[in-house]
């Protein structure tokens, strides 16, 4: 009977998967981008399987607190990791990351149920669905480590990048020649995000924009905090190499007061193995001693 239940759970989990691969994300159509404003509805015409599809896609997928993440919240973590693949990309390796969960379960589940320890009919379609759903949720959560981890690099490198900028606006040079001068001198994450702000005002797009850009991609405060002072003050007139030197310091202290709060946050943390390991053989050395004296007595 367990056989049975859990041959039945994975054909049910296997054709979750199939729909969730066949509802790829795709560019939309010319017939697609035109339904709503000529009040045509294409859904009359889709087969049932490619809207059952489609409602689980927009479950899982398309929701603002959906598990995978929405379009809006993935295309964000891509641009701020430096990720140059597409969300259609994207959506598939979380589609392999859920297979791949789910066909450790089912090994797992397969291997205890042989050594006559299988588990609940209902647990089992719990963990093997849960699996699918942890799948493509560990894809997203590592997508938003490799962002947090870019994002702290740049805001590490800022300070020295803003230095450099006001030695070479102080020796005569324009900002956009500074910058040009700065991308070609070092290397990092701030210098390609700035690399690729010159291309776009090479290309036409007005520097305020461009730089705009800029910031919103990077989502780092002390970045946009920069960003909006150096544009008011090419606006105003004010003299960029005393304004960039301000940033800079501003940014060292903005990184000095985040060290200060994480190690208060990790205070508690490095007081466990002290309080739980080495305060314990501290006194276990200190006492055995005289206990082994006086059971000899």
């Amino acid at each position: 009977m367990k056989m049975q239940v859990l041959l039945f759970a994975t054909g049910i989990s296997l054709s979750a998967v199939l729909l969730l691969t066949s509802s790829r994300v795709r560019t939309q159509s010319v017939a697609d981008r035109i339904a709503p404003y000529v009040g045509g509805s294409i859904q009359a015409n889709l087969p049932w399987s490619t809207i059952l599809s489609q409602k689980i896609r927009r479950t899982l997928m398309d929701r603002p607190e959906s598990f995978w993440g929405s379009d809006t919240k993935i295309i964000s973590l891509l641009r701020k990791s430096g990720n140059e693949i597409s969300l259609s990309q994207f959506r598939q390796n979380q589609l392999v990351h859920a297979y791949a969960f789910l066909l450790i379960t089912l090994v797992w589940q397969t291997i205890k149920l042989s050594q006559h320890q299988g588990l609940p009919p209902a647990l089992a379609i719990i963990l093997i669905i849960g699996a699918a759903i942890f799948g493509g949720w560990f894809s997203k959560n590592l997508l938003g480590a490799k962002a947090n981890s870019r994002q702290l690099r740049v805001d590490q490198q800022l300070p020295t990048v803003l230095d450099l900028l006001a030695f070479a606006v102080s020796a005569g040079e324009p900002i956009t020649n500074a910058i040009k001068r700065v991308t070609q001198t070092c290397t990092g994450e701030l210098c390609i995000e700035l690399e690729q702000a010159l291309r776009s005002v090479s290309l036409g797009v007005p520097f305020a924009v461009a730089f705009d850009n800029l910031a919103r991609g990077v989502d780092s405060i002390s970045v946009s905090r920069a960003v909006r002072t150096i544009i008011m003050a090419m606006d105003r007139g004010t003299p960029l190499a005393s304004v960039l030197r301000a940033q800079a310091d501003d940014a060292r202290a903005g990184q000095a007061r985040t060290l200060f709060e994480l190690a208060g946050k990790k205070e508690t943390t490095m007081m466990l193995p002290v309080v739980f390991f080495i305060l314990p053989t501290i006194v276990v050395v200190a006492l055995y001693p005289g206990l082994s004296a006086l059971q000899l007595m």
